[in-house]
């Protein structure tokens, strides 16, 4: 298996990305009943953590750490594997290379889409504002990122 090391010398595990979700996480279907429900709140919380760390058109290294960490340390989103949370967000590291707008649309969407609580909502702008203060520095792009997150959730 592929390793990443990133420039302070951190080290994870990185498997291609498989299309099917039930070869893409290591969690397993049995564990958790509410598993298609933890998905979306996964895929919500990273969509929302890389829409703050590319707002300012360089996401660093320290924003990617945080959001990993962030999840290691979430009741729920801590059950699934470093690998998983990883790929996920790869695939929105090469959305945002390849077209930022574009990326930031279909990141947006996914966090309208995931029928969060308002519990899961408000962890993740908890997330969010952590990302945002993951580099030092308060971009005022990053701040307005996280104003329109938090308009996002349905009544």
């Amino acid at each position: 298996m592929a390793k990443y090391t990133d420039v302070d010398g951190a080290m994870f595990s990185k498997r291609p990305i498989s299309r099917n979700d039930s070869e893409r996480l290591d969690v397993e279907a049995g564990d958790d009943p509410h598993l298609s429900v933890h998905i979306s709140f996964m895929e919500a919380a990273v969509a929302a953590g890389m829409i703050i760390a590319h707002a300012d058109g360089n996401a660093s290294i320290s924003e990617h750490r945080r959001i990993i960490n962030l999840f290691k340390q979430h009741p729920v989103l801590r059950s699934f594997a470093v690998d998983d949370v990883a790929r996920e967000m790869e695939t929105h590291v090469i959305a945002f290379a390849a077209d930022e707008a574009t990326a930031d649309q279909n990141a947006e969407r996914r966090i309208a889409d995931a029928n969060l609580t308002a519990a899961q909502f408000d962890a993740l702008l908890g997330m969010c504002r952590s990302v945002l203060e993951a580099d030092g520095v308060s971009n005022p792009k990053e701040v307005a990122a996280l104003v329109r997150i938090s308009t996002m959730r349905a009544v």
